[in-house]
């Protein structure tokens, strides 16, 4: 058994995957309960390989995500992350426009906004996009990054 995980994992950090932002062949990066992670060696973007379909995982955000994972979200457990994430971003740009992708309730967008960040989320979760919008007013809207306006330009995009 220990000997097929071993294999299992060297295949991985073998494989390469096509960015989903800019297409480069990109390697394995790190490992992560049980998620493989690449990262482009191009546009630097880190990011999962995709095991369902798209349409279903959109179709989970929009009929179960709220329900069944944002008891994190709403108990104010990520509020220290979302700080530091805002400090290692304000090491390399002042507060400029930011565009939160998956912004779930808006807890981040809430914490950017009030360090000066011009902000803007979409998230698929209607129920989430609700949230969001009793904590920042209509900078968010309910779709993926389809959805975003294509006229508008962000200092950051944070996943």
């Amino acid at each position: 058994m220990e000997a097929n995980n071993v294999i299992r994992s060297s295949a991985v950090e073998n494989e390469k995957l096509h960015c989903p932002y800019c297409r480069t062949l990109s390697g394995f990066s790190f490992p992560v309960h049980r998620r493989s992670y690449y990262r482009c060696p191009s546009c630097d973007l880190i990011f999962a390989r995709q095991k369902e379909d798209i349409n279903t995982v959109i179709a989970y955000y929009r009929n179960r995500y709220f329900d069944d994972q944002t008891g994190d979200q709403m108990s104010g457990q990520r509020t220290n992350i979302y700080r530091h994430i805002l400090d290692v971003l304000e090491d390399y740009k002042n507060p400029g426009s930011l565009l939160d992708l998956g912004c779930g309730c808006g807890f981040f967008l809430k914490e950017a906004s009030e360090r000066g960040w011009q902000v803007f989320g979409v998230d698929p979760s209607r129920k989430s996009i609700d949230h969001a919008k009793s904590l920042i007013g209509n900078a968010v809207v309910c779709g993926t990054l389809d959805d975003v306006p294509t006229d508008r330009r962000f200092d950051a995009i944070t996943p």
